[in-house]
């Protein structure tokens, strides 16, 4: 198999490449989404593979779908008639409650072990609830129940059932007939939640109590016939706490017309119905954005890709007949766009030159493939959608509006390249004399340039302006790294910020990374002041750094070698982190890199002064985070 490269640093570890192949059969709870029970064998001992709960608990009237996970079922009794069974197939048992009562259930496989299921069925008044979180309720609709007209009376008309439980139909022996679902609460029209299909799959979770309605629609082969039935669903109980719930659903949220409020859904969105014409929306990820068109109050179901159904209640009211905001207020970032891990997010404070006009910003991300936005009481939230930057803009109605890129950062791994892609070097102090066009003209496309070192301004690497100035006048790449001497945590805060520092007024010409280097004189300076560090202590400090830097507003990285690495850092706790790999001369590798340095003799143009470490790179990611 192929295997991909990293490289890069001043001379610590090499990571080998380790190939490790997993698969992972795991059977979750039922067939179809539907509900399975714990079991026990005759000899008393609980196993796992028929079910989910201590005992098959049921109300009258309800169906439930349990599984054998390994075998099939050669033999199978209820020992009292409260429920009808009925075999779906060699391992599945749809069981229909008939009245209250408790039995036990037996059943044999193939391999002639036994299992004992409780089973207990309660009458709809007895105050019942389901429990498990876990659990699902599962509707078998077989096409025999459909004639000419469907009739009530052939099908469920009541479920109860608990805000956390999962309710699942799945037709059987569907071939001539098409199938649709629509839902709607109490006092509204019905909304569709899935288009005509031959399956007839439909999994709803209600999450918020109340009174549910949910419309079987069902097509003939030919189509010449439809009909309908209604399911009720009583869902009690809110034992699943949900922040979007808690924070918007059942409140009146008032939008000005001609203005966007964005909403954060869990599980993002997938459909959104909307009653009436007042709001116009838009979905991006996780993110609803809604816009006021005309005065009015609207109602709006959301259904998010978990299947969760949302209300929110929407009024749109005019713009105040005098400025909200005053031409002369102004709007900042209170710090720079913090750098944000994929699927996290961070927050971003706005500052208006009038706090009262804070309640007017709006917040956009110009790349939602990278990073959206949501925006309340002074703050825009940022959230890591995938790699890449984005601009992200606050505004105010007056025009005045602020903006500023953020790095929204991934797995490297899926953007290393088996190939170099790029070539440069890293230059210190120790380069003096740099012909900067030299090194573009002969194909180099980037530098790497030292900060400077330690925790103090003083510290300041003597060129780094001469280097700074003259890679960007000749159009090369900038990235940057720091050498530490620190021997804490705290140390390696204090060296993020003097980094910073030093590179703040060239943040914008940054690309390739700002990598924390330490390596053995910073050991032997921790030595002399008394401290031992081991490999914790330099994990802990390396990724300090790291986390402070991106408090910045920089892509992060990471300058080892192949010993250092393996004595002094925790690999996986740096994965998330630019690895730049010090292994120059090496045929094999022993970590995976995104930057190589191969040389530390590199004489790159003619005419020289003195030796430059080369570098290359193999990862596209580069690239994506300077668009």
């Amino acid at each position: 198999m192929q295997v991909k490269l990293m490289k890069g640093t001043k001379g610590l570890l090499v990571r080998s490449v380790v190939v490790a192949l997993a698969v992972i059969m795991v059977f979750v709870c039922g067939i179809i989404s539907s509900p399975v029970l714990t079991a026990k064998a005759a000899d008393s001992t609980t196993l796992s593979n028929i079910s989910c709960a201590d005992m098959l608990q049921m109300t009258v009237g309800e169906q439930k779908v349990i599984f054998l996970r390994t075998g099939v079922f050669r033999d199978y009794r209820l020992s009292s008639d409260i429920a009808d069974i009925r075999k779906l197939s060699s391992n599945l048992l749809n069981f229909t409650a008939k009245k209250g009562g408790r039995a036990i259930f037996t059943a044999t496989d193939s391999n002639g072990k036994g299992y004992d299921v409780n089973v207990i069925v309660t009458d709809e008044n007895s105050g019942f609830n389901v429990t498990n979180k876990g659990d699902y309720v599962n509707y078998s609709i077989n096409k025999k129940v459909f004639s000419d007209v469907l009739s009530v009376d052939t099908m469920f008309r009541s479920i109860k059932m608990n805000s956390n439980t999962c309710i699942t139909f799945s037709a059987q022996d569907n071939r001539d007939y098409e199938y649709r679902y629509s839902v709607k609460t109490e006092g509204n029209s019905y909304c569709a939640m899935t288009g005509y299909t031959k399956d007839g799959a439909f999994k709803f979770n209600p999450g918020i109590p109340g009174k549910y309605y949910i419309k079987v629609s069902v097509i003939s082969g030919d189509r010449a016939k439809t009909a309908s039935e209604v399911f009720v669903l009583t869902v009690y109980g809110n034992t699943y706490t949900d922040g979007f719930y808690n924070s918007y659903c059942g409140f009146t949220n008032e939008i000005t017309v001609n203005t966007t409020r964005s909403y954060n859904i869990p599980g993002g969105v997938r459909n959104v119905f909307i009653k009436n014409s007042s709001v116009s929306y838009r979905a991006e990820g996780s993110y609803l954005y809604l816009t006021g068109k005309k005065i009015a109050s609207n109602e709006i179901v959301i259904i998010s890709n978990s299947g969760r159904m949302y209300n929110m209640y929407i009024k749109v009211v005019k713009q105040s007949e005098e400025p909200a905001v005053g031409s002369n207020v102004t709007i900042s970032f209170g710090c720079t766009p913090p750098t944000v891990h994929t699927g996290e997010t961070v927050q971003l404070p706005i500052k208006a030159s009038d706090p009262a006009a804070l309640k007017y910003v709006t917040c956009t991300s110009s790349n939602t493939n990278a990073a959206t936005v949501a925006y309340e009481n002074g703050i825009c939230t940022i959230k890591g959608i995938g790699m890449g930057r984005s601009y992200i803009t606050a505004k105010l109605p007056n025009g005045r509006s602020v903006t500023d890129y953020v790095y929204s950062i991934g797995d490297y791994d899926t953007y290393r390249t088996e190939s170099a892609i790029e070539k440069g070097v890293d230059i210190s102090c120790f380069n003096s004399n740099v012909d900067y066009k030299a090194l573009k003209a002969q194909g180099y496309t980037f530098v790497i340039i030292r900060s400077g070192y330690g925790k103090e301004i003083s510290q300041k690497d003597t060129r780094f302006e001469t280097h700074i100035k003259g890679a960007k006048e000749a159009g090369l790449g900038i990235g940057i790294y720091h050498f530490s001497y620190a021997v804490n945590a705290e140390n390696a805060r204090k060296e993020a910020a003097v980094c910073n520092q030093i590179i703040a007024p060239y943040r914008n010409d940054i690309k390739y990374g700002v990598y924390f280097d330490y390596e053995d004189d910073s050991v032997r300076y921790a030595k002399q002041l008394g401290y031992t560090v081991d490999k914790k202590t330099v994990t802990d400090i390396t990724v300090t750094f790291c986390e402070e830097i991106e408090k910045y507003g920089y892509v992060a990285g990471v300058y080892t070698n192949t010993y250092f690495g393996k004595t002094y850092l925790d690999m996986a706790q740096i994965k998330k982190y630019l690895f730049w790999y010090a292994a120059p001369y090496a045929t094999s590798f022993a970590f995976d890199f995104d930057m190589w340095q191969y040389s530390f003799i590199l004489r790159p143009y003619s005419n020289c002064n003195g030796d430059f470490d080369g570098d290359k790179v193999f990862s596209t990611v580069f690239q994506l985070l300077s668009k």
